[in-house]
């Protein structure tokens, strides 16, 4: 059994100095494979160009909503971490400013307290399928590694290629079943 263990936690994994301590900890205690993400933020990029691909599984980057300084959505940024990582790059993927909008409209209807079976509603399908697609774009016009990750929308499967073999894709995505 293995593990990839993701850096939106606490301390957030944002560093190589910060991965390395939980390796330290995970040469100790792990009974299982394991590995860490490189968590994206808009100011990291010296640490996401000195990753080590023996040491690191891929880049953590959330295009959406996110803890922390974890949020990476301006273009340029993404355009730079996109060019520049030498490793997979795992995405979480929703469009901040939909969402926003989302949310804005629905308590100017109904209140503060928006009632939770409005979630699809405020992370609408097209939040999800615009930052996808961005995503999408960036990785091919820097030909980077692109793991799209919980992909929740059929529209965003448009995005992908099904024609190649797995071991030649540069783009790939899956989804949580729940």
């Amino acid at each position: 059994t293995s593990f990839m263990d993701m850096p939106n936690c606490k301390p957030q994994t944002t560093t190589l100095e910060l991965v390395e301590q939980k390796c330290e900890i995970a040469e100790k205690k792990s009974l299982a494979n394991y590995s860490f993400y490189l968590g994206a933020t808009k100011d990291n990029i010296a640490e996401i160009k000195k990753i080590d691909k023996r040491n690191i599984c891929g880049v953590k980057l959330f295009m959406g909503s996110s803890t922390g300084n974890m949020l990476v959505d301006e273009t340029e940024k993404l355009s730079e971490i996109f060019a520049e990582s030498p490793v997979i790059i795992a995405t979480h993927n929703e469009d901040t400013d939909i969402i926003n909008q989302n949310a804005e409209r629905l308590k100017s209807e109904l209140g503060e307290d928006i009632p939770v079976k409005y979630h699809p509603a405020i992370r609408s399908e097209e939040a999800c399928y615009r930052s996808t697609a961005k995503a999408v774009e960036l990785a091919k016009k820097h030909n980077a590694k692109l793991h799209v990750m919980h992909i929740s929308t059929a529209k965003e499967l448009s995005l992908f290629d099904n024609k190649k073999p797995l071991s030649e894709k540069r783009i790939t995505a899956e989804t949580c079943p729940q």
